[in-house]
C-alpha cells in the first residue's frame, strides 16, 4: 500500500453548540509503512540531483535515470507511472523558454556532478508547498516584511493547517556528489535517529511522521519520530530500496501533503546547486502560467542574503500570549557547504524547524540537535483531519481549546488553556458561580479582555447573558492540559 493511498472514511458531522453530545471521531494510526488518511488526502514529492532515479545520479544507473529533480511528481503505488505520465509540475510549463537541465529522459542533460560549484544553468526545486490564494492578496509584498502577523480569523486558507503533526525527509546525501571531499563535511554523515546513515539502508526511513506538541511558548516538545515510508513507498518507480553504501538511493527533496482540491497556486524553493539563476533563499510562486516570481524573500523571515531555504511548509501557528492563531512558514536550511560560497545555512542548524510570521524575525518551532536530528531536507503536514474536530472550526480536539465552541481565533485571554469563548469561569476556580458574576460586574462597559466572553471587544450584557448560561457549570471542555485538568 502506498503510504498516501487511502480508503474512504466517514467524517463526523461536527456540533457547533456547546455542552452537546458529539459522536467521537477516530484517530488514524500508523500500520508498518502506512498510514490511514482522510479520504483525498494526496502527496507531492521531488528528488534531488543525484538520486539513482534522477538523470544526474553520480552512480550511474543507465536507463533507471530518468526522473527530473525540478518537477514534482504525484506519489503512486503503479509501477512505470513516473515515467509514463506527465508530472504534475513540470518546469518546463513554469520556463516557457525550455525545459532546464536536468530533463526526464534525456541522460545527456546531467548535471557534471563530482565537484563542488554553482550550476546556474541546472534546476532542483528544494522544497514545494501549495495553496488557495495568492499572498500578495493577503498583503505579503517583497518589499518589506508583515506589520503583523496575518490572523487566523481573518481568512479563510482551505490549504493550510495547524501545525501539530509532520511529515518529513532527512537527506541522503554521501560525501560524492555535491559535497566537499575533505571534513568537515555535512551533519548527514552522522548518525540518525534511527541509527543509521539515512538513506543507507532498506528500512522505512525516506519519510517520517514527526508528532509535536507546541505549547503556549516555542520550541515545541517532540513526542513522537516514527517511520512511515520507504523509498518504494513513495513511489514504485523508487524501487529497489537502497542498499549499503547508498547505492540505488532515490533521497526525496520536497513533500507537499493535501486533503482538499483547490490548492492551485504552487510555492517553492530552489537548491543552491541548481538553482538556475534564481535565489536560493527566496520562496518563488507559480500561478500555472508565466514565470516564477518571488513571493517570501529572506528579509521576511530575518535571515541574512544567499541562506539556502531547504524545505518548508506554511501552518498556522499560535502567536504570543494566547491571541490565536497566525500564518507561519515552517522552514529548514541547508547545511554550509565547505566546498562554497556564502554560508548556506545562514549560521542557522539545518536539523531545526524553523518558523516565522513573515514579519522580520524567526524562532525554533522544533529544536534539531536537542532531539538528534540529522539534515531535514523536506517537510510537510500530517493531514489534520485524522483527529476528530468537534466543532468544525479548523482545530483537531486533541488541540483546541474550546472543543464544542466553533473558536478558530483561539483566543485565551487569561492564558489558561481554554478559550474566551467557552470560559465563564472568571476567577479561574474551575466552576462558574456568583463570584464569576462579581468579577464580570466590576469591569463592566470595559474593553477588559480577560471577561469579554463572547470577543468582540466589550465587556456587557452580551458576555452576562453568556455566564448565566452556564451558571453552575464547568468551563470548557479544551484540550488537555489546562487549569481545570491539572
Amino acid at each position: 500500500m502506498n503510504y498516501l493511498t487511502t480508503n474512504a472514511q466517514s467524517r463526523s458531522v461536527a456540533r457547533r453548540g456547546r455542552r452537546t453530545a458529539v459522536a467521537c471521531g477516530t484517530l488514524a494510526v500508523l500500520a508498518g509503512a502506512a498510514a490511514l488518511q482522510p479520504a483525498m488526502a494526496t502527496s507531492y514529492f521531488s528528488l534531488k540531483i543525484g538520486s539513482d532515479m534522477e538523470v544526474s545520479d553520480p552512480f550511474g544507473g543507465g536507463a533507471a535515470e530518468q526522473a527530473d529533480p525540478g518537477d514534482i511528481y504525484l506519489s503512486s503505488a503503479v509501477a512505470g507511472s513516473l515515467l509514463g505520465g506527465a508530472p504534475y509540475l513540470d518546469d518546463a510549463v513554469m520556463f516557457p523558454g525550455g525545459d532546464p537541465a536536468p530533463v526526464q529522459g534525456v541522460p545527456a542533460s546531467a548535471a557534471p556532478v563530482g565537484g563542488v560549484g554553482m550550476y546556474t544553468d541546472f534546476f532542483d526545486i528544494d522544497g514545494y508547498d501549495a495553496l488557495d490564494v495568492r499572498l500578495y492578496t493577503l498583503g505579503v509584498i517583497q518589499s518589506e516584511p508583515l506589520d503583523t502577523p496575518i490572523r487566523r480569523e481573518n481568512v479563510t486558507l482551505d490549504c493550510v493547517d495547524t501545525a501539530h503533526s509532520l511529515r518529513i525527509s532527512y537527506s541522503d546525501d554521501s560525501v560524492a556528489g555535491w559535497l566537499a571531499a575533505a571534513a568537515p563535511r555535512v551533519a548527514t554523515e552522522g548518525a540518525s535517529p534511527m541509527g543509521m546513515i539515512y538513506g543507507t539502508a532498506a528500512g522505512q526511513d525516506e519519510v517520517l511522521q514527526l508528532e509535536i506538541d507546541l505549547p503556549a511558548g516555542f520550541p515545541g516538545v517532540v513526542l513522537g519520530l516514527t517511520p512511515l515510508a520507504d523509498e518504494i513507498s513513495v513511489h514504485a518507480d523508487l524501487a529497489p530500496n537502497p542498499a549499503l553504501g547508498n547505492q540505488a538511493d532515490d533521497d526525496v527533496d520536497a513533500l507537499d501533503t493535501r486533503e482538499v482540491e483547490g490548492c492551485v497556486y504552487d510555492y517553492f524553493s530552489v537548491d543552491v546547486e541548481g538553482r538556475l539563476a534564481l535565489d536560493q533563499g527566496v520562496i518563488y510562486q507559480f500561478d500555472g502560467a508565466g514565470a516564477p516570481t518571488p513571493a517570501i524573500a529572506p528579509l521576511h523571515l530575518g535571515l541574512p542574503p544567499m541562506v539556502d531555504i531547504d524545505a518548508f511548509e506554511f501552518a498556522w501557528l499560535p502567536l504570543p500570549n494566547g491571541q490565536g492563531q497566525g500564518l507561519a512558514l515552517l522552514f529548514s536550511v541547508a547545511p554550509d557547504n565547505p566546498g562554497s560560497v556564502p554560508d548556506e545555512s545562514g549560521g542557522l542548524v539545518p536539523s531545526t524547524i524553523y518558523g516565522s510570521f513573515l514579519t522580520g524575525s524567526s524562532f525554533v518551532v522544533i529544536d534539531g540537535p536537542a532531539n538528534g536530528f540529522d539534515d531535514i531536507d523536506a517537510l510537510t503536514h500530517q493531514p489534520e483531519e485524522t483527529a476528530p474536530d468537534s466543532d468544525g472550526d479548523g482545530i483537531a480536539d486533541d488541540l483546541d481549546n474550546c472543543i464544542l465552541e466553533h473558536n478558530p481565533n483561539q483566543i485565551d485571554a487569561d492564558g489558561d488553556g481554554i478559550g474566551n469563548i467557552c470560559d465563564e469561569d472568571l476567577d479561574n476556580d474551575c466552576s462558574i458561580s456568583f463570584s464569576d458574576i462579581g468579577v464580570l460586574k466590576g469591569v463592566f462597559f470595559t474593553n477588559d479582555p480577560k471577561a469579554d466572553i463572547n470577543v468582540d471587544g466589550v465587556v456587557n450584557f452580551l458576555d452576562l447573558a453568556e455566564l448565566k448560561n452556564a451558571f453552575f457549570g464547568t468551563p470548557g471542555p479544551a484540550a488537555d492540559p489546562n487549569l481545570c485538568s491539572r
